[in-house]
């Protein structure tokens, strides 16, 4: 969602939506951009994690932009 006095500036991100070219050789933990708090781990990475059993992780699967919602 874009600010009504800043229209270049976000304030809110609804959904995130990968955009599966740029995800072609992307690293397996990164921040996005707009909302560094949020991290995007990938599948490998968020599979070795998982099974070493870490708390306080919130697991959501991300869909590519290509995919119907």
């Amino acid at each position: 969602v874009w600010s009504d006095s800043d229209p270049n500036r976000i304030v809110r991100i609804e959904e995130y939506v990968l955009d599966r070219k740029k995800m072609t050789g992307a690293p397996q933990l990164f921040r996005i951009a707009q909302d560094p708090a949020e991290y995007v781990v990938g599948l490998e990475l968020a599979t070795e994690i998982h099974g070493r059993k870490f708390s306080n992780i919130y697991w959501r699967k991300l869909r590519f932009g290509d995919e119907v919602p």
